[in-house]
């Protein structure tokens, strides 16, 4: 039995100046969607599409080049300093993101510029998406911090809402960072603590898609799964 299959299409950008974010991604980025590898070069790859109600997984591996700081050292009795030069090393950071493919669809990865990259279905285009949060067993006088679309939204009660609006038009790429947490950000800064948020996902929009997240404040756990 054949599973079901989507297509990723990749065209790497040779003119100048993106021909450097070219070169630079083909050496640090690469994608695994599904397990399957993706390098930025172009060409047509397919990938396995998950049944319906699992989500997909794409992986995203950057290689880069880290150099620390130099230290400056005062040598005992002396007016003079020395420099520690900085240390070049290579570090490896690996970004999971959640998404929902359809099968015998096209899908397009392309970078936009330097470590931009965009995933849009190449088949449809499609002007509606959300996510929905429910939160239950909330204990009183407790506050909840939803992080997501580049704003935050305060959860006072047990209670159901929105984040997204449901006709933002869908263009290209839109992928969501989603983040709940007891400590406001700006709090966290004055007082100097960082506050480990309950949950923290990134999601690609594909389609329109409703997003629904359920948190049980008692028990700690969360649910995440597609309406639609």
């Amino acid at each position: 039995m054949v599973s079901a299959q989507a297509i990723f299409n990749v065209r790497e950008e040779t003119a100048y100046p993106y021909d450097g974010y070219t070169k630079e991604s083909q050496q640090q980025d690469t994608w695994y969607i599904n397990g399957a590898e993706i390098k930025y070069k172009t060409g047509s790859y397919p990938v396995k599409v998950d049944p319906p109600g699992m989500f997909d997984t794409i992986r995203r591996r950057q290689i880069y080049q880290h150099t620390n700081a130099g230290i400056v050292k005062w040598l005992p009795d002396t007016k003079k300093r020395t420099r520690i030069i900085p240390k070049k090393t290579m570090d490896t950071t690996n970004t999971i993101i959640l998404c929902k493919l359809r099968e015998q669809h096209n899908y397009k990865l392309g970078q936009i510029f330097p470590g931009h990259f965009e995933m849009y279905s190449l088949d449809t285009f499609e002007t509606k998406k959300s996510i929905v949060f429910k939160v239950k067993n909330k204990k009183p006088g407790d506050t909840l911090y939803v992080y997501a679309n580049y704003k935050h939204y305060k959860v006072y009660s047990d209670t159901l809402f929105q984040i997204l609006d449901p006709n933002e038009k869908l263009e290209e790429s839109s992928i969501e960072q989603i983040e709940l947490s007891y400590k406001e950000k700006q709090l966290d800064v004055r007082d100097g603590s960082w506050g480990m948020p309950v949950l923290d996902f990134y999601y690609q929009f594909l389609h329109a898609e409703t997003l629904e997240i359920e948190y049980d404040a008692e028990s700690k756990k969360y649910q995440l799964k597609l309406v639609n």
